[in-house]
């Protein structure tokens, strides 16, 4: 879930404030500005790709890596894969 900042909330009100302004129809030479405008206030409601908090079971796996893997030097690789994967899977186990 993303935090709504008072800085977000302001640049939304002003994103919802300019394109409900009729000067910026899709006629207006400023309809180019208004469908960036657009753009940017999807992306604010957007998820977040990547999880906020460590998925449930990563952090076992990452501490048995470790525990396992003591002097292995594709370590560093292994855990990286794991976080990767993790994220890619968006925390679904």
């Amino acid at each position: 879930m993303t935090t709504i900042t008072k800085e977000r909330a302001e640049l939304k009100a002003f994103i919802a404030g300019f394109l409900s302004d009729p000067a910026h129809d899709n006629q207006s030479s400023r309809s180019m500005t208004a469908e960036v405008f657009r753009i940017a206030l999807a992306s604010l409601d957007a998820d977040q790709p990547v999880p906020e908090k460590i998925p449930k079971g990563l952090a076992g796996q990452i501490v048995g890596l470790l525990a396992h893997n003591i002097g292995d030097k594709l370590l560093a690789q292994k855990i990286w894969n794991a976080c990767r994967a993790a994220m890619l899977n968006g925390g679904k186990s």
